[in-house]
């Protein structure tokens, strides 16, 4: 990786460790990224850096209402069904009901730029896009985003985990308006270096419930990635636990 003798999964997985640790180191929860500003506290014309103790908001997917009207884009709305659920023999009914929720968190450096260089709104935007400055994130920068499902959903999708109790022994959960949900996935972009350096985490446990059996399940939380840690100049693939050479 530029400018450092890390190769690209050591750097992403001591970047995973830092913003997923707890926040405080008297309770396991918040972490780290749960606590940084989500969509809704920077894309607004009042943006404000979030009180860690604020209530959890879930938004959903930004790739599902890309192909929706714009009138129908709203930020930080509750926990959505996916389009496709039939595909991965995710449930349908159920309550709640089953759905999958996005959480976007971007850290305090990231979050100044994008105000103070008024980046948070429409206008700002097209001022931007006018002006000959350069939207050049400073290095700190990093943003998260994680995708949640209720924990009921998770007992219907992967019938093996069994209870509630075993679901929160093997994935993070944190509850949103009364709702317990488990996170699955996480995306992470960082411009710690100068080319960006991103990862994808999913969970270890596999979705597929027709596969799993107890010796399967995992005695402990984890997660994995899903592909490779990747510069944007170099992408590269593969599994992170059997490196390609």
């Amino acid at each position: 990786m530029e400018g450092t003798t890390q190769n690209s999964d050591e750097f992403i997985w001591r970047l995973f460790a830092e913003f997923a640790a707890p926040a405080s180191a008297t309770s396991p929860s918040p972490v780290v990224f749960e606590t940084w500003a989500s969509d809704a506290d920077t894309f607004t014309k009042t943006p404000a850096w979030p009180d860690p103790a604020a209530p959890k908001k879930f938004q959903t997917s930004r790739l599902l209402l890309a192909t929706r009207a714009h009138s129908q884009s709203t930020i930080d709305v509750k926990c959505a069904p996916p389009g496709n659920a039939a595909v991965g023999g995710f449930p349908t009914t159920g309550t709640p009901s089953p759905c999958i929720a996005e959480e976007v968190k971007r850290n305090r450096t990231m979050f100044d730029y994008i105000v103070r260089h008024s980046l948070n709104t429409q206008e700002g935007l097209q001022a931007a896009f006018k002006s000959p400055r350069t939207v050049d994130m400073p290095t700190p920068s990093v943003s998260v985003k994680g995708d949640w499902v209720p924990v009921s959903a998770m007992l219907q999708w992967i019938p093996r985990l069994g209870t509630v109790e075993r679901v929160r022994q093997l994935y993070y959960t944190n509850t949103v308006d009364s709702t317990e949900y488990a996170l699955v996935s996480l995306h992470v972009a960082s411009r710690q270096n100068k080319n960006w350096v991103w990862g994808t985490f999913e969970h270890a446990m596999p979705l597929d419930a027709a596969t799993i059996s107890a010796a399967s399940i995992p005695s402990a939380p984890g997660l994995r990635p899903c592909h490779r840690p990747a510069t944007r100049s170099t992408p590269i693939t593969g599994s992170a636990r059997r490196p390609r050479r």
